[in-house]
């Protein structure tokens, strides 16, 4: 698992084998609890847990499966409409704004080492005590998730994994 306390960390003995919905550049997106990227028009996942997820009424879902990243109420995104989140590259470079440091807060302060602060009142964001305009990116990120949409821990509630921690990659062999 990436993230533990809403930082980024890898915990040793805590992998995952998760399907990659986004690459680096993609943007990804939840509609109607079906995932959505822009750069892929097929089937992302597995269609009958999806389906289901759809059919299941919000209120037999408990507050933490709805909720996802950002975790924030300016931004409120459940696992059934989420997005878009673009998916950065290294060196892709983005405006700061509130909108922005709240969704890749963690993968900024895990890339700099530094706390950073939204002010959605003056529109500001700090990365420690320096205004940041704009960021661009060091690692390339993905976004994973688990084929059993209603109950699994992933990327709509971690966010993106950097590259530095995926371990391995799985493929079918025919």
């Amino acid at each position: 698992m990436p993230y533990k306390d809403s930082q980024i960390k890898f915990k040793i003995n805590y992998v995952y084998c998760k399907r990659c919905v986004a690459l680096p550049g993609d943007s990804i997106s939840i509609k109607d609890s079906f995932y959505q990227n822009n750069n892929y028009e097929g089937l992302l996942g597995v269609e009958e847990e999806q389906q289901a997820l759809a059919l299941t009424p919000d209120s037999l879902l408990p507050d933490y499966v709805m909720n996802t990243i950002p975790h924030d109420p300016h931004l409120p995104w459940t696992i059934k409409n989420f997005g878009p989140l673009y998916v950065p590259r290294k060196g892709d470079v983005i405006s700061m704004t509130p909108k922005e440091a709240v969704l890749y807060r963690e993968v900024i302060e895990w890339e700099t080492g530094k706390k950073l602060v939204v002010d959605w009142m003056s529109m500001m964001v700090m990365l420690n005590r320096s205004r940041l305009f704009a960021y661009r990116f060091k690692h390339d990120y993905y976004f994973l998730v688990g084929d059993h949409v209603i109950n699994s821990q992933d990327a709509r509630y971690w966010g993106m994994v950097p590259d530095d921690y995926i371990v391995g990659i799985v493929s079918k062999s025919f």
